[in-house]
């Protein structure tokens, strides 16, 4: 039919006239007298001449004028009204449409285009990311640097931005960058967050511009963990010969759900590519720390399997002496117990090198649930319960909490991944709480009354 797109190629009527775009951004900072143009195209055969054209802002008052040049055939033309538009509103939507209106118009169903117009607030910013710190071991002052976003269409600059640890005092400090619409700019506070007692903590980063239009995203919270490791290692060695597979077994005496791994290994082997490492857990479960990685370098120096790492072991190259993240991550197997025996196994895939296991240590890491303020009603606990397909009932019955409830649902990383406001009915609090998206692992429950008393409980995603 000769078409591309929705214009042809070649005129396939007599008289076909067609808008083609509104002449504005998609969003800015509009006036109350906004010049509305519109590219106008003829689709037709013949040159036309004196048709209408009209625009209509959010099913208001429609707005004709004519043309009264002379438009060729597949020639185009911008047509600006006389009559100016209120595009004034801050936050407002404008749905602007916009009519063709040709005597005789021989396809009249694209006579008509519409254009979404967003018109910023002037004063909206808000941060969108607390990069630091992170969860991790041994945390002690650790600097917290946040990702601040402009919404608005105009540039800010001289205003405050603020963090808390688990409710308390705000830490308020002025950011004196200049940031322009729709640009991201970091920014590091001087007084540091204190970290160092093992726990799990809930940070609350927010922007304080006066005026901001609006509040609901100027702050996110983010929990960061400190953990305490508990060690297990084994230094009796362990011979590798060709062609076979052989083990080493650590025995947890440790009776805790997994919240993260970090494996050491030690093994010393010509031409590291013939070797295949693997941990399995007490109940078979296997994750891939290297294959067949390392070319014809040697040994496994003081290497470190680590999710958290920032390079994979298949980047690095023999004696792989640091950090890398295994081929598999540890953290499929979040929601295990740590109990039981896990075996480093090490198989050699080819003949001529040999070697041994020297030595291996297994760190499992947790951390104490989110600790915000007085426990909320000692005498009842939250209750969640396992349905079928990942889908939970979350219940906590009290005779003595009868306020609005915050719930919110956190992974091991800190990120939330939901937030809801429960209201308590005749028998309590409830929630149908579907986790079927979710990846495997552990979660954090938590529900916070306005006093910043919590209740807190892990719940395990298969």
């Amino acid at each position: 039919a000769n078409v591309a797109g929705v214009f042809q190629l070649a005129p396939e009527f007599s008289l076909d006239i067609a808008p083609s775009s509104v002449a504005l951004p998609s969003e800015g900072i509009f006036s109350a007298a906004e010049a509305i143009s519109v590219v106008v195209y003829n689709l037709g055969e013949s040159t036309v001449t004196d048709f209408d054209i009209s625009y209509q802002i959010n099913g208001g008052t429609i707005v004709t004028e004519s043309f009264t040049g002379n438009l060729a055939s597949t020639e185009s033309t911008t047509f600006t009204f006389a009559q100016t538009a209120d595009l004034s509103q801050e936050g407002e939507n404008f749905i602007i449409e916009i009519t063709t209106n040709l005597s005789g118009d021989q396809k009249v169903e694209n006579n008509v285009i519409t254009a979404e117009i967003k018109s910023l607030f002037s004063k909206e910013i808000g941060v969108t990311e607390i990069i630091s710190p992170s969860s991790g071991e041994n945390l002690s002052s650790e600097q917290v640097t946040i990702a601040v976003t402009n919404f608005g269409g105009v540039a800010q600059s001289g205003f405050d931005v603020s963090y808390a640890l688990n409710g308390g005092a705000a830490i308020v400090e002025s950011f004196m960058q200049t940031i322009q619409p729709g640009e991201t700019v970091n920014f590091s506070f001087s007084q540091n967050a204190d970290l160092t007692t093992t726990g799990t903590y809930e940070l609350e980063a927010r922007t304080l511009l006066i005026d901001d239009s609006v509040a609901g995203n100027d702050g996110i919270t983010k929990s960061v963990s400190n953990f305490s490791c508990t060690n297990f290692e084994t230094s009796v060695p362990v011979s590798i010969t060709d062609n076979t597979t052989v083990t080493s077994v650590i025995n947890s005496t440790l009776d805790e759900l997994i919240e993260s791994i970090i494996v050491t290994v030690n093994i010393e082997h010509t031409y590291n590519a013939d070797l295949i490492i693997k941990l399995i857990g007490p109940g078979n479960e296997e994750v891939l720390l290297s294959n067949t990685n390392g070319g014809s370098s040697n040994n496994f120096t003081n290497t470190i399997f680590d999710d958290n790492a920032a390079q994979s072991i298949t980047e690095g190259i023999g004696p792989f002496s640091g950090s890398f993240r295994p081929e598999t991550p540890f953290s499929d197997l979040a929601g295990l117990s740590t109990l039981g025996d896990w075996t480093l196994s090490v198989q050699d895939t080819a003949g001529g090198d040999v070697g041994q296991i020297t030595d291996w240590a297994i760190s499992f890491c947790t951390a104490p649930p989110l600790g915000v303020g007085e426990n909320l009603d000692p005498n009842n606990d939250l209750i969640i319960v396992y349905k079928e397909n990942n889908q939970f009932e979350i219940r906590f019955e009290s005779d003595t909490v009868n306020d609005q409830l915050d719930m919110d649902i956190f992974n091991l990383s800190g990120q939330r991944l939901l937030y809801y406001r429960l209201n308590k009915d005749s028998k309590g609090y409830y929630y149908d709480l579907d986790m079927s998206y979710a990846s495997s692992g552990v979660y954090l429950v938590r529900l916070k009354d306005k006093q910043n008393r919590s209740k807190v409980k892990r719940l395990v995603v298969n």
